[in-house]
């Protein structure tokens, strides 16, 4: 038991460690570009363009994973919408039922 909880916080060290590193990168990017010998204009264009990419494939990331999950949506109602029918199907009716309790009786 010992071994699973060091496995987990050797898991989380890393994930820890990785998300540091990324932070690190982000941050040492931006100040580069702003260190960088360019005039304003050209750096805010660079920006500007680099914004404009970021949100064109923000928004196709979101479109891919929503028609995804409608996808998967679609096939779950259609899955549950066959087992139902599969078990009706199955299933003595109400009338079926009362017939055979009265021929008992």
């Amino acid at each position: 038991m010992n071994q699973e909880w060091e496995t987990g916080e050797s898991s989380r060290q890393i994930g820890v460690f990785a998300s540091g590193l990324a932070v690190g990168a982000l941050i040492g990017a931006a100040v580069a570009l702003l260190f960088a010998p360019k005039s304003g204009a050209e750096l805010r264009s660079q920006v500007s363009d680099s914004a404009k990419r970021f949100k064109r494939k923000a928004g196709e990331a979101y479109s891919d994973a929503s028609d995804a999950a409608s996808e998967v949506i679609a096939r779950g109602r259609r899955a549950f919408e066959a087992g139902r029918d599969a078990y009706r199907s199955t299933r003595p009716s109400a009338d079926d039922q009362t017939a055979a309790d009265a021929s008992r009786s």
